[in-house]
This record gives C-alpha cells, sequence and structure tokens, in this order.
C-alpha cells in the first residue's frame, strides 16, 4: 500500500529536512538554498493537491502548473500570518509552519489513497510527466525566471543598506602652532542633515555653528585656534546635536591639553 504512496513519503521526507535546514543556522547555501525553494514554492501545493484529489485526474502540466501556483499561494498566505506574529518574518517560523502544511497534507493525501484503493494489495499508480518540445521548453524558461527571482530576492535581502553614522572630531593640527585644532564633522547617515555644534572650555562657551548643512558623504571642517589661557587641566569639549532634536547629544569629543591627560 505504501508503494503507491511513495512520492508523499519523498514530499514529507523532503519537508523534514527543509524544516531542519531552516532550524539549522549555519546551514550551508547547497543545502538551504534548493530546500528552501522547494519547500517554498512546490512542496505544500504538491501535499494539498494529493490531499484534495488523489485521483489526480488533471493533465500533467496543468497539475505541475497547479502545484506551483498553490504552493506559492499557500506561501503567500504563511508570510501573512507570520507578519503579525511577535516573532514576524523570520527563518525559523517559515520552515516550522510550512513544513507543518506540507506533512498534514502529506498525510491526509496518504489516508485518502489507502481509503480509495479499490481492494487490499491495490496500487494506485504514480504520475508520469510527458511534455511536448514546446512545453518543455517552457518549462525551462520558468525554471529559470523562477531562480532568477529567487536570487533577486536573496541578494536584496544580503545587500540590506547597512545604519549610517555621523563622526565628529577635534585633534590637533600639523606644523601649526600649539593649540590649534581641527574641528569637524562628516555626515555618513542615508539622508542630509542639519547640526549644531558647539565648543567649550571648562564648561565656558568658546564657539557655536548652528545650520551645518551635510548632504550624504559630506564633511564640515576648519581650523580652531583656542585661546591661550586654554592650556590648563581644564578640557575642551565639542557638543553636537541634530537640529531636529535639539534637546539629545548626538555625538561628543573632548582634547585635554595637558600632556598625559585623557585624549579625544
Amino acid at each position: 500500500m505504501m508503494r503507491g504512496s511513495r512520492d508523499l513519503l519523498i514530499v514529507m521526507v523532503l519537508a523534514v529536512a527543509g524544516l531542519a535546514v531552516a532550524l539549522w543556522p549555519a546551514a550551508p547555501v547547497v543545502l538551504s538554498a534548493p530546500l528552501g525553494i522547494a519547500l517554498a514554492l512546490f512542496l505544500p501545493g504538491y501535499a494539498l493537491i494529493a490531499a484534495m484529489d488523489s485521483r489526480q485526474a488533471t493533465g500533467h502540466v496543468e497539475l505541475l502548473t497547479l502545484r506551483l501556483g498553490v504552493s506559492i499561494v499557500i506561501t503567500i498566505l504563511a508570510g501573512l500570518l507570520l507578519n503579525l506574529m511577535p516573532w514576524g518574518l523570520q527563518r525559523q517560523p517559515w520552515g516550522i509552519l510550512l513544513a507543518g502544511i506540507t506533512l498534514a497534507a502529506a498525510t491526509t493525501a496518504i489516508l485518502r489513497r489507502r481509503s480509495s484503493a479499490p481492494a487490499l494489495g491495490a496500487e494506485i499508480r504514480m504520475p508520469t510527466l510527458r511534455l511536448q518540445p514546446m512545453q518543455a521548453v517552457l518549462l525551462v524558461l520558468g525554471v529559470l525566471l523562477l531562480a532568477n527571482a529567487v536570487n533577486t530576492a536573496r541578494n536584496g535581502a544580503i545587500n540590506q543598506p547597512t545604519q549610517g553614522y555621523t563622526q565628529l572630531w577635534m585633534v590637533d593640527k600639523a606644523d601649526a602652532a600649539p593649540g590649534t585644532v581641527r574641528l569637524g564633522v562628516s555626515n555618513q547617515e542615508q539622508k542630509p542633515q542639519r547640526y549644531l555644534l558647539r565648543v567649550t572650555d571648562g564648561g565656558s562657551m568658546l564657539s557655536e555653528w548652528k545650520d551645518i548643512d551635510l548632504q550624504p558623504g559630506a564633511q564640515w571642517e576648519i581650523t580652531l585656534v583656542l585661546p591661550p589661557d586654554s592650556n590648563t587641566k581644564t578640557p575642551v569639549e565639542a557638543w553636537l546635536y541634530r537640529a531636529e532634536d535639539l534637546n539629545t547629544l548626538y555625538r561628543y569629543t573632548v582634547r585635554w591639553s595637558e600632556p598625559g591627560a585623557p585624549g579625544t
């Protein structure tokens, strides 16, 4: 009897393998890629169609298309469901949900095939796929388009833009008189920024620059000559704020004039 359900047993084994890979954080791409694609785009539809109609009277090409289509619909609905859950669209929940659907549908299909067998020992013939040349060409093109779509989605997920940052510095200027510093700001954020910069000496205001507008990747720098009386043990501090939130310190650096004191 189980010989007539060998295709479903293979589907169940592949679903379990896909689940194991989804739960294995260090799974190699050579395993995770094919099993993940199969679990998302073929196995759920195969099992569900088999559970709905164990006779599989549909033509082979139409049946293959139906399996792919149903799998895609299941994956989309699963994504919508997972997006509402606290854990979101993570790899492990995807594997658990899709493998669970596949295993449940395959088990149902096996039970239906057993109950529909006309007599003890009867065997349900596994469908064979016979394609015309043009159908084979279209199938290959479809697989190539699918592989390209998966690769594009994967590259897009890997190459997500990194979080930007802002750099602030105040360093002694080489080959200049003592007390001469380079003061600068660099915008490496993902959008234009407007800054406010203050420099204090021992808590007293030395200078202030408002409306420092920088595009992404741009920087602003000036040469600042500190007062002679700043060569004490008190620090010279630079305080940087974003114009959109002047109540929150965004970057800070400090310069100690006394030799051997803490640096910036």
